[in-house]
């Protein structure tokens, strides 16, 4: 976002940004860039969060929970009381 304000054509020689004059057409692209961009990560993190959990599933049992994921699935004890 900060290109679209800050470009200069003395450095990529197509479009200056707001502060220098080039008004709002590349800050207007970069926002459509990063809202599309975030948009779409979102998308693919969803459809594979969602095929996790329809076939391995995102969530551990109750009891793995209870007694930490470092000692039921490592068999690690980090802290000794």
């Amino acid at each position: 976002m900060l290109l679209g304000l800050f470009a200069d054509t003395t450095v990529n020689d197509e479009f200056d940004g707001l502060f220098y004059g080039g008004g709002l057409e590349l800050l207007r692209d970069q926002a459509v860039a990063a809202i599309v961009v975030g948009l779409f990560s979102f998308a693919v993190t969803y459809a594979i969060a969602f095929g996790i959990q329809r076939t391995i599933g995102l969530r551990l049992d109750t009891n793995d929970e209870e007694i930490g994921l470092d000692q039921s699935q490592h068999t690690e004890t980090a802290y000794t009381s």
